[in-house]
């Protein structure tokens, strides 16, 4: 029974590194950026679906199993999508309380209380994604799948990092 538990943990910390195939983006882009949002997600989302699709047919999974995926990270990532933004609110409005070194409790109550709601409901919403895709592939294609999650989650760029590190403490 322990393998089990095991194995589901694992599943599920590896989608929670779905992001990692996400393209990074700046953290405020500027206003004209922002009026044409709408426009460029389409291509992103698209790339992205392309990037993952074809990373598990790399690691192995089917091409009709590897769609039936991507269809469930999308459907619960427009899932996730408000439910993340509200929760931006709460950190952003917990922020400014703190900034001003505000003594109003109630308001510091209900930005974390609003934030432990959210994160609440992304913690569900990511349970019923990993129960979603744990039905359509199989065990093997599982941990081909968490293979894949953690190479790259720690992978590359790891092997970067610790040679960047390395040569500042020999300086």
């Amino acid at each position: 029974m322990r393998p089990l538990k095991v194995l589901a943990t694992a599943l599920a910390l590896s989608l929670l590194a779905a992001p990692a195939f996400a393209e990074a983006r700046p953290a405020k882009p500027p206003a004209a950026a922002k009026a044409g949002k709408k426009a460029q997600s389409k291509p992103d989302a698209a790339k992205r679906e392309a990037r993952i699709l074809e990373a598990l047919k790399k690691e192995g999974v089917d091409e009709a199993r590897a769609k039936r995926v991507i269809a469930v990270m999308k459907k619960y990532r427009t899932e996730r999508e408000p439910v993340q933004a509200e929760m931006k609110k709460h950190r952003e409005a917990l922020q400014k309380l703190n900034q001003s070194n505000s003594t109003d409790e109630n308001a510091y109550k209900a930005a974390i209380d609003g934030m432990d709601a959210q994160r609440t409901k992304l913690a569900e919403i990511q349970k019923r994604q990993v129960t979603e895709i744990r039905g359509i592939l199989k065990p093997s294609e599982q941990a081909k799948v968490l293979r894949l999650m953690n190479k790259a989650k720690h992978g590359k760029g790891a092997k970067k990092n610790s040679a960047k590190k390395t040569s500042h403490g020999a300086a």
